[in-house]
């Protein structure tokens, strides 16, 4: 079934009493925020907005006719109260003006899937740009060690997109980087999606750049709901089942009514091993790519081994070696009594990891849900909502070293007389852990994530139809990474090259060494986050006073929130260290809204049959980084019973995370040797035959941050033409302008020095500087003091300074508000809906296309356009549905589109640059079908059986060989799925 979509407006309060179009046995929900049919029922204007049923159409000629009067006050003051909308804190008040999209109960049922993540990416303003659960470099996904999983609106990063719970906040999640678990709820506790497409700051406060997704929960239910499920693709099998069960106490004791929803939900996943795709083998050559089991001078070597010497020219055999050659040993050889005339050239032994590592991993998830809400009396209300969730992923994988290890002539291991290497000098070795570790046990790739969430609130409404509501919510979330100390596959390369040189380890031995060998540099590692955050509000809203278009409505509030994050973290440095790090924050908000129908039944003009404002403001200080205010107004322009324009304007902002700004949690100091092209002569190149310069980078957090700011605007329009009865049709405009922005240099840092232009753009980020003459490596009383300085600076990573009496330049690589971007677009929204006597007939396209995504990578950069190329938005995706409903049944077709795009980043082979090539755009159609019984008791009451399959004809994705990922993979995990087809049968049954 097609997606609800609602394009809503502010102002005006309604009836917000469900509308549905029932055939037997089906009831046909429309999009809950078709709540925003909003001011058109009250004030008798058929605004164009998606309405939960079709519009009446209106007779050539009585356009202009007097509106219906409104229903009776009491009945619409009633309703009002219990209106969720999100985008506003005015009850009964939709977001203002600005574009949004509702995904309803049915829609939800209807996708098949089991967390809200996988039903997001079906709205087409939700770019590839989050994190997922495959491993991905855009967005700094590489930090996402307990693949948890965002949504990006818009693409502009799932940092500026805030996701909420009922309109509450909930607590980040995050060991490097911090990021909003947007899977905290399933699908059978949430009854409808909002998705505002515009910047809420003023509303919601930090994060709210892109827009605002809000999980609305069900606060009602009577009986109880089971609905197993099966899920199979070509990769993996998943299993899961929910219950939902409800019932409402007319009277509790002498307390009140009490409705009480409890939900749970058990899913089990298994992994899906890299092999099982070509797309994701190391081995790429059969899509023209490279054969990555051979990196330069690194390799996944197979037992017993191979010998590297570097050569000149590029080797011819395998092109991803570059100049090295490779020597395999010849097998059954132990570790002695071999000469290097019986190597074999370019015959080296190996093996493919991706038969090895998973790409996705077995996962286990248990998510339980409970609302409690007791309405004490008529203007009384308490409720509870509490929720737990447990994910536990286990990836399982190689352990290799990914460093150049050698063999020193006094080692008995060393082999004489290697071709192309001199007598007794250190050899290059590459070998395998596969008879040591076997593939890395469960705990290498073990995390965990927990989150939960308590809210208690309080209602109390008046005489004069005010209602104060006081909330105190407490969330927090936990997580690890290889959460079980072990010998795990941390390699601490030092401490292995070390047992080269002693002769205590045998690289090319079938036999396993003893595991106090393996102990001195297979570390225990894990790494531990936990968030706790509280938030207290109270909040006043209600009528003011009444003009000729209508009562001018108004809410006030305060919000005090704190925020603690801890890390701890053992074996993070490759060594048996461990590093503790502490944050914590305190954020005290005030903010005020204004509903002001200026035009409505009692005094419409020719061509505006109503018009209202809604003016909101919010001003937050925080502890540790300044205050910010930011005000928005929106308008809802009802020019006649067809058409309506609404649109909004604001500023917007993100305060940077704990983990952006405070240096315990993340920060590195590194010796790099890059390429420098610059032409600089206070940059010496260290390297000439290879151009390239030793650099010290320091890289991480950074405190002297301060929040991102946005300025956004929207314009748009919403018609239901009278002489097409169930034809809807809208189109937005949209412009934000993001300063400000935090990005991590260290991801840009080896581009410094790449050519005079990038010397000139990060000029504020680098300092030239050499080493005295009498500098010794490792005595930092010797070096220049500006690196000794650095050196002594935090650092999860043991710094190396062997070469430290070669720095050039010290680089600032850390987090820094450097980045702007303006991005402008349209969206659109387009229905028509048919009764026929073959059914009901229902068809929806929505679409998202950016025109303009301009950026600027540091203030002194000139504006580049980062559009429709790897790792920024791709401008255009679009969905298009047609469902059909015919008693019990129903029936969806959908194709997903996303656009094509340019691969920037091509691969070099064999030295050679590939041309760049044109990605082409991916479509995938999804297929549900699903019966309803008609009866309502016995064994089949209540029973729904669907069928639903994503990509249903099994289209592979576009091949995208590039550098993103390290070459890893021929795919772009951001823009599609090496999944295939996905097929989901589910069954519910209700008591």
């Amino acid at each position: 079934m097609p997606m609800r979509h609602s394009s809503t407006s502010s102002g005006t309060s309604f009836d917000p009493t469900p509308f549905a179009i029932t055939t037997p046995g089906i009831p046909f929900r429309r999009s809950t925020v078709a709540i925003a049919v909003l001011c058109a029922l009250v004030a008798g204007s058929a605004h164009a907005q998606e309405a939960s049923a079709p519009a009446t159409a209106t007779a050539p000629g009585q356009a202009s006719a007097a509106p219906p009067p409104p229903p009776p006050p009491p009945v619409v003051a009633e309703a009002v109260q219990e209106v969720v909308i999100t985008g506003s804190q005015i009850r009964g008040v939709s977001a203002a003006g600005s574009k949004s999209v509702v995904l309803d109960r049915e829609t939800l049922v209807t996708t098949g899937y089991n967390n809200p993540i996988d039903v997001l990416k079906t709205v087409p303003l939700v770019q590839g740009l989050g994190y997922g659960d495959v491993p991905s470099t855009a967005q700094n996904g590489s930090a996402n060690v307990q693949r948890g999983s965002t949504i990006s609106l818009r693409g502009l990063s799932s940092s500026a997109t805030l996701v909420l719970i009922d309109g509450r906040r909930i607590a980040p999640t995050g060991n490097v980087t911090t990021f909003t678990e947007a899977n905290q709820l399933p699908v059978s506790f949430i009854e409808r999606i909002d998705v505002v497409a515009d910047g809420a700051s003023a509303i919601y406060g930090s994060d709210a750049i892109a827009g605002v997704v809000n999980y609305i929960t069900r606060k009602s239910y009577q009986g109880v709901e089971i609905t197993p499920r099966y899920t199979h693709t070509n990769g993996y099998d998943q299993r899961g089942a929910s219950i939902v069960a409800g019932h409402t106490v007319k009277q509790l004791g002498g307390l009140g009514r009490l409705s009480i929803v409890a939900a749970y939900d058990y899913d089990k996943r298994d992994s899906m091993l890299q092999g099982s795709t070509p797309f994701a083998r190391q081995d790429l050559t059969r899509f023209g790519g490279l054969d990555n089991r051979i990196r330069t001078n690194l390799a996944t070597s197979a037992a017993p081994g191979n010998i590297i010497v570097a050569g000149t020219g590029i080797n011819p055999v395998f092109p991803s070696a570059g100049s090295f050659t490779y020597y395999g040993i010849p097998a059954g050889y132990g570790g002695t009594g071999l000469d290097g005339s019986q190597l074999l050239r370019n015959q080296p032994n190996l093996l493919d990891a991706s038969d090895y590592n998973d790409l996705i991993p077995e996962t286990e998830r248990n998510q339980g849900s409970l609302n409690l809400n007791l309405q004490i009396d008529p203007k009384t209300k308490l409720y509870y909502q509490g929720y737990y969730n447990r994910s536990e992923n286990t990836s399982l994988s190689l352990a290799q070293p990914n460093a150049t290890l050698t063999l020193p002539a006094s080692s008995p291991y060393y082999i004489p007389n290697v071709p192309g290497l001199a007598p007794g000098a250190p050899q290059a070795v590459s070998f395998s852990f596969l008879n040591h570790v076997g593939r890395v046990i469960p705990d290498r790739g073990h995390s965990l994530a927990e989150g939960y969430g308590n809210t208690i609130g309080l209602q109390r409404d008046f005489e004069n139809k005010w209602r104060a509501e006081a909330v105190f919510s407490a969330t927090g979330t936990k997580t690890c990474a290889n959460c079980i100390p072990a010998l795990n596959g941390n390699i601490h390369t030092q401490a292995l090259q070390a047992a080269l040189n002693d002769g205590s380890f045998n690289p090319f031995s079938s036999t396993p060494a003893s595991s106090d060998v393996l102990g001195r540099f297979l570390v225990e590692g894990n790494d531990r986050n936990r968030v706790k955050m509280q938030q207290a509000s109270l909040r006043f809203d209600g009528p003011l006073f009444a003009l000729p278009g209508g009562m001018v409505r108004a809410a006030v509030g305060v919000e005090s929130l704190g925020l603690e994050q801890w890390r701890d973290s053992i074996g993070i440095r490759a060594t048996s260290d461990t590093v503790g790090a502490y944050g914590k924050r305190r954020i005290n908000a005030v903010y005020g809204e204004l509903s002001v129908p200026l035009v409505g039944p009692e005094n419409s003009l020719p061509l505006m049959q109503r018009f209202s404002l809604n003016l909101a403001a919010r001003s937050q200080k925080y502890s540790d980084v300044g205050k910010t205010s930011n005000p928005k107004i929106g308008f809802v322009w009802g020019v006649n019973g067809d058409l309506a324009i609404r649109g909004a304007a604001g500023t917007s902002f993100r305060a940077p995370d704990l983990t952006d700004a405070n240096t315990t949690f993340f920060s590195s100091v590194s010796t790099q040797l890059i390429a420098n092209a610059a032409g600089d002569p206070a940059i010496p190149l260290s390297n000439a035959a290879t151009r390239q310069s030793y650099v010290l980078r320091l890289g991480g957090s950074n405190p002297e941050l301060t929040p991102e700011k946005a300025k956004n605007f929207s314009l748009g329009a919403d018609y239901k033409p009278w002489f097409v009865d169930g034809l809807r049709l809208g189109a937005s405009v949209y412009r934000i302008k993001y300063e400000n922005q935090i990005i991590g240099l260290q991801t840009v840092a080896n581009s410094f020095l790449a050519s005079p232009t990038n010397r000139a753009v990060y000029a504020p980020y680098i300092t030239p500087a050499a080493q005295p003459a009498g500098c010794v490596a490792g005595d930092r009383s010797t070096y220049n003091p500006i690196y000794a300085q650095a050196y002594g600076a935090p650092s999860l990573s043991m710094p190396d300074e062997s070469n430290a009496c070669r720095l050039t330049a010290l680089f600032i690589a850390r987090n820094t508000n450097a980045a702007s971007t303006v991005q402008d677009g349209v969206d659109f929204d387009f229905g028509y809906e048919m009764d026929t006597s073959y059914g009901r007939f229902n068809a929806d396209v929505n679409a998202t296309k950016i025109l303009n995504n301009k950026v600027r990578v540091s203030p002194l950069a000139s504006e580049r356009e980062d559009l429709d190329r790897i790792n920024v938005p791709v401008s255009m995706r679009g969905r298009a549905a047609l469902a059909w409903t015919q008693g019990q049944w129903n029936a969806g077709l959908a194709m997903n589109y996303v656009g094509s795009y340019l691969n920037d980043l091509p691969l070099t082979i064999g030295g050679v640059t590939q041309p760049r090539v044109e990605i082409d755009a991916w479509k995938t159609f999804d297929l549900n079908l699903a019966w309803r019984s008609p009866a309502k008791t016995g064994a089949w009451g209540g029973v729904r059986f669907s069928l639903n399959v994503q990509n249903l004809f099994d289209r592979d994705p576009p091949v995208v060989l590039s550098t993103n990922n390290n070459a890893a993979y021929a795919f772009d995990p951001q823009n599609a799925n090496v999944l295939g087809r996905v097929v989901t049968v589910q069954m519910t049954k209700a008591f």
